[in-house]
Parts: C-alpha cells; structure tokens; sequence
C-alpha cells in the first residue's frame, strides 16, 4: 500500500510538471509573438486610410466627394516636404469635370483647392500601395 501511495504521488508530480512546462512554453509563444509585431504600423496605415476610404462608394454625393477633396489637399499639404509617398493623388473618371480649376491634371496630388459639381453622384476608389498599404490613389467617376 505504501508503494502505491508513492507511485501516486511521483506520478501527480510528473503530470504537474508537464502542465507546467507546458504553460511556459504557451507563455513564452505569445510573448514572442507580441514583442515581434508591435501592431503599431498596422495602426498608423489604418488611420492614415481611414481619412479617405470612408468616402468610397459607388454613389457618393457632390458634397461628399468635395469633402473627400479637401482632406486630400490638407493631407497632401501636409505631407509636402520629405515623405511625399504619402500623399494622394487624384483620378478623374470619364464624365468627371471640375469646377473653377482648369490647371489641375489628373493623376497628381493636388496641393490647392479643386472641386466637382454638387449636382451629381460619383463612385469614388480608392488605391494603395502594396508595399506600404498606404493610401496612394482616389479615382473619382461621375455616375
């Protein structure tokens, strides 16, 4: 009787032992996990995108668009010194005119004000870098 207390009891030690190592292990996996990918840039290119990907859609209204716009413009002024793969350019679709500014072309980042006629919906798309995940492009499309 007394063996098979001790048998037992080494035994419980043993299964205690493995759970123990074994819960270090899954400690140790997660840790490293976390130290190795922060997150942080995954945060900032969402945000970043954010400002613009809200305004996509295939019927967007005028105003939307040239609000859309003017954070394209902010952003790109902002963005204007050193890290200019940041900023955005702007598309216009066929159909798609502005209003009061002939000497915008597009395909570029617009650094002052453009605007499109308030009277018509427009489907707006967004593109981004593959490298960065960035934001790069907006191609506005009068519907």
């Amino acid at each position: 009787m007394e063996n098979a207390s001790k048998a037992l009891i080494i035994a419980g030690a043993i299964l205690l032992s493995i759970l123990l190592i074994g819960l270090g292990m899954m400690v140790y996996s997660k840790a490293k996990g976390t130290l190795d990918n922060t997150g942080i840039d995954d945060v900032a290119v969402q945000t970043f995108n954010s400002k613009f990907s809200d305004y996509e859609g295939s019927n967007v209204s005028g105003s939307s668009v040239n609000a859309l716009l003017t954070t394209v413009v902010s952003n790109n002024r902002a963005y204007n010194g050193d890290d200019k793969s940041k900023q955005v350019t702007i598309t216009l679709g066929s159909g798609t005119s502005l209003v009061g500014n002939s000497s915008f072309s597009s395909g570029t980042a617009p650094t002052s004000t453009i605007k499109v006629p308030t009277a018509y919906t427009y489907k707006v798309e967004s593109t981004a870098d593959s490298g960065s995940g960035y934001i790069t492009g907006i191609t506005i499309t009068k519907n």
